[in-house]
């Protein structure tokens, strides 16, 4: 698996204490001393863990949980034109949440993404691509600022419906077809992790915005785990932080199996704000925007009824 690092010796790279880490989530030409990221990255082999039947994992504990749930969608059409059913699929899932998550008075989407990996991932890195191919890096999506900016962009001029709210940013993970053993997707236990040293916020530069996520310095303590040969119907549910930045969240990576002998992996994961409680104050909505890259889902306010 492949983590922020620093120096060949394993000493954590002292730039980045004048330095913040970055990256640009689109190609830009180096030169001149442009790069597209400072990341230092390392491979590091780990042990990975299989989820066994009837875990008991949980957001709360673990910042993960699984939940066995069959969901409606074509796999042709997701594949080739998503906007056809991510609405209804979409709307299934935010019933799954709310339904095994009381405590969620309202959950919106904000993102949907399709993966297909490309026969020549990881080998031809130039290669043109027609999918958002497996993030093999360790990361959480989001910082707790980074949540903040997101919503900021996905939902513009609506600050008053989160700021000074209660929320978490939820991905729901499943592959299209299976059973898939092909670059699966595996998770941290929260609770293995050294918070005050092995995590660093680091800036996401899109074309039209910047966000901001964490990556994760290796640990040998760390424990990891993945569903072996996993099924549509196996819904991976992890939460990527919260308003505070407190509560568990999971940080993940797809990872190459030497095992595998499947083909290659086709996914999608959606991406949702879930509050915990009605905003204090009320603005007049805005319809979100739309962006290059991953899919804003749009078509949606965040006004309260």
């Amino acid at each position: 698996m492949h983590f922020e690092l620093a120096d060949a010796d394993g000493v954590r790279k002292p730039t980045y204490r004048t330095e913040k880490p970055y990256a640009t989530e689109f190609e830009i030409e180096e030169k001149d001393g442009v790069r597209r990221t400072n990341y230092v990255l390392a491979s590091e082999e780990v042990t990975i863990r299989e989820i066994p039947p009837g875990d008991d994992f949980t957001l709360g504990q673990n910042g993960f949980c699984v939940i066995q749930h069959a969901t409606s969608l074509d796999v042709d059409q997701v594949i080739s034109d998503p906007e056809l059913v991510e609405d209804a699929y979409l709307q299934q899932l935010a019933n799954i949440l709310t339904q095994r998550s009381p405590e969620y008075t309202r959950v919106e989407p904000f993102e949907f993404v399709v993966r297909k990996r490309d026969e020549r991932f990881r080998s031809n890195r130039t290669a043109r691509v027609t999918h958002e191919q497996p993030a093999y890096t360790t990361h959480s999506d989001y910082s707790p600022r980074g949540a903040l900016l997101q919503l900021h962009h996905s939902f513009p001029g609506q600050r008053a419906y989160f700021e000074n709210c209660d929320f978490d940013m939820i991905n729901v993970w499943r592959v299209l077809t299976g059973p898939n053993d092909d670059w699966p997707l595996t998770l941290c236990d929260f609770n293995s992790i050294d918070h005050g040293n092995d995590r660093i916020a680091t800036d996401r530069m899109h074309k039209d915005h910047i966000g901001e996520n964490e990556l994760l310095f290796p640990n040998t303590k760390h424990k990891w785990y993945y569903i072996p040969g996993q099924l549509p119907d196996q819904l991976l549910v992890f939460r990527n932080t919260d308003a505070s930045g407190l509560r568990s969240k999971a940080f993940h990576a797809s990872f190459f199996s030497p095992q595998s002998r499947g083909p290659p992996r086709q996914s999608c994961e959606a991406r949702f704000v879930a509050f915990r409680e009605r905003p204090l104050r009320a603005v007049r909505p805005v319809g979100l925007a739309k962006h290059n890259g991953n899919r804003d889902t749009g078509r949606r306010t965040l006004a309260w009824p």
